[in-house]
């Protein structure tokens, strides 16, 4: 108990001590389609899904900062950020698509991350990146492996925005079947079908 006051004492002095002047705010919501890729055990469903991904990029300070609550959130075992995390600059890709008013500049962010549970040998390796488009979060790319105990590892993306998502998004990512059929697919096989009854009305 007292290494987490201490842990949040720690983190509420350093978040007083940047300058939120130039930071990015990132939303990340864990749908059934990404348990689905990581391979996450369905028993272990109901800790991640409709759960939000939430950072802050402080990119004056160059930290990436958890603002999720940690009493009821565990998706930082996806980003092993359990408060902060420095990236360095370096790391920091950036490449432009497009041309004229379609111009766009997409950057990625990477991060490496290594925890240690207490009382154990298992050990978590994150070497993730943040993507993205003209300064708008689009995807978080997540890397975990675990060694100890037991190896495992874990390979997904999780798309992101810039806002947190609404109720109605929530509900629908957490009630969401477990097919893997494409968002555009129904207007496709939509699509098919209205132009075989236009073909069927010509004859």
């Amino acid at each position: 108990m007292f290494k987490k006051i201490l842990l949040i004492l720690s983190l509420c002095f350093f978040q007083s001590t940047i300058a939120y002047t130039n930071t990015i705010d990132v939303y990340c919501l864990v749908t059934k389609s990404d348990l689905l890729q990581a391979k996450i055990a369905k028993e272990d469903y109901s800790r991640f899904l409709g759960k939000t991904i939430k950072l802050a990029i402080v990119l004056d300070e160059s930290v990436i900062i958890n603002t999720a609550n940690l009493e009821t959130d565990q998706t930082a075992l996806f980003t092993g950020i359990l408060d902060f995390v420095r990236f360095n600059k370096k790391d920091i890709g950036e490449f432009q698509t497009g041309r004229d008013a379609n111009k766009k500049t997409t950057n990625t962010i990477s991060y490496k991350h290594d925890i240690t549970l207490e009382d154990s040998d298992t050990k978590y390796n994150y070497n993730n990146m943040i993507r993205l488009i003209n300064n708008v979060p689009v995807s978080i790319k997540l890397k975990v492996d675990q060694s100890g105990l037991s190896f495992n590892s874990w390979n997904f993306d999780v798309d992101c925005k810039g806002e947190d998502y609404s109720a109605e998004e929530i509900a629908k990512a957490s009630t969401s079947s477990s097919t893997t059929m494409p968002a555009w697919f129904p207007d496709l096989v939509d699509k098919m079908q209205k132009e075989k009854q236009q073909q069927k009305n010509k004859k």
